[in-house]
């Protein structure tokens, strides 16, 4: 693992761009976002012991999204090889992640969700002007 010093404002990772690294906060809060539609949609604001990137590390797929260092910060980055290698060493470290993990999807499930109900409460309002 490499660590890595950012500054106030840097952007780590972009949203598109391939990615084969997991990061790990030492100290500092970066922001997660998304841009749709020209605007920056918040997602997560991170901070010391938390982590990034692992979707695109484990999936071998592009960012989905932006990673912004919101005040100076140091991070742990580590290829999939050597994260690999660093949770066979450590199995509590991969259960940590995993646990982690399914709590992002749990709470992305519960904005996805109040998203439909949302998109149906706006059907059925327009229903009666033919839409």
């Amino acid at each position: 693992m490499d660590k890595k010093k950012y500054l106030k404002g840097d952007i780590i990772l972009e949203e598109g761009t391939k990615g084969e690294e997991i990061f790990f906060i030492i100290s500092g809060r970066v922001r997660v976002y998304k841009l749709i539609n020209n605007e920056k949609i918040d997602l997560a604001m991170l901070g010391p012991d938390d982590f990034f990137g692992e979707m695109s590390m484990f999936l071998q797929s592009k960012r989905s999204a932006t990673i912004e260092a919101l005040e100076d910060s140091e991070i742990l980055v580590s290829n999939r090889a050597g994260f690999i290698s660093a949770i066979r060493t450590n199995p509590n470290q991969a259960i940590r992640i995993i646990s982690t993990m399914a709590k992002r999807l749990k709470d992305a499930h519960k904005v996805i969700s109040r998203l439909e109900g949302e998109r149906k409460s706006y059907e059925i309002l327009l229903a009666p002007f033919g839409r």
